[in-house]
């Protein structure tokens, strides 16, 4: 069954797992039993899924406007307020997905941006310098900012970088990647993915200091 819901919420001091912002929510679904929890924004179709991390917090999401309404998934992202806005997607898969405008239209909301592309499925390139950006993010968290990361479907690429900076933050891998999956179920879609999210002592990936 689904009813018609308004919901009113206000800016406020964040609790763990809770974003609170000025939102209408319709047609919202009866809950589901077994369903698992998340922590999460929506609005539309977009929802922000929210970690918070070493004093600032990351969201993981969809790409905004891969249902055909860019222009509520940026009201979503506004609402946020964002330090960061992290693309994984590749420019020619932002393209074929009807997304080749998010830049500019982030660029013009004031809303900072960068990218970091990787194929579907698969890990950062070699030639990738995840060190660079990896001192980048943990510096903007260390800042009290909010980093939202998306992919296509904000699980598989999204949940990597964001399992990666969590144990790079000092957390247990096994804890972190529990506490991710709590928050975004389904984060982290290969082995592969994990396995390059858990750096080993000589990973040459590792923040710049």
């Amino acid at each position: 069954m689904t009813r018609l819901r308004a919901v009113n919420l206000h800016i406020g001091a964040l609790r763990p797992g809770f974003i609170h912002v000025p939102l209408k929510i319709r047609e919202m679904p009866d809950p589901q039993p077994n369903t698992p929890p998340q922590s999460a924004l929506t609005q539309s179709a977009l929802t922000l899924s929210f970690l918070p991390l070493s004093g600032g917090a990351l969201a993981l999401c969809r790409l905004p406007g891969l249902l055909g309404d860019l222009t509520a998934d940026l009201a979503v992202l506004a609402a946020f307020r964002p330090a960061l806005v992290l693309s994984l997607t590749e420019p020619a898969e932002m393209t074929r997905l009807g997304a080749k405008d998010l830049p500019d239209r982030l660029a013009r909301a004031d809303i900072p941006w960068t990218r970091f592309p990787i194929r579907d499925f698969d890990i950062p390139p070699t030639t990738a310098d995840w060190a660079q950006l990896s001192a980048r993010l943990h510096g903007t968290l260390a800042g009290a900012g909010r980093i939202v990361l998306h992919c296509r479907g904000g699980l598989g690429r999204s949940g990597m970088i964001a399992l990666r900076l969590m144990i790079e933050a000092g957390e247990d891998p096994d804890r972190a990647l529990t506490r991710l999956r709590a928050a975004r179920p389904g984060a982290v879609e290969t082995p592969a993915q994990e396995a390059w999210a858990r750096p080993g002592p000589h990973d040459q990936g590792k923040p710049r200091t």
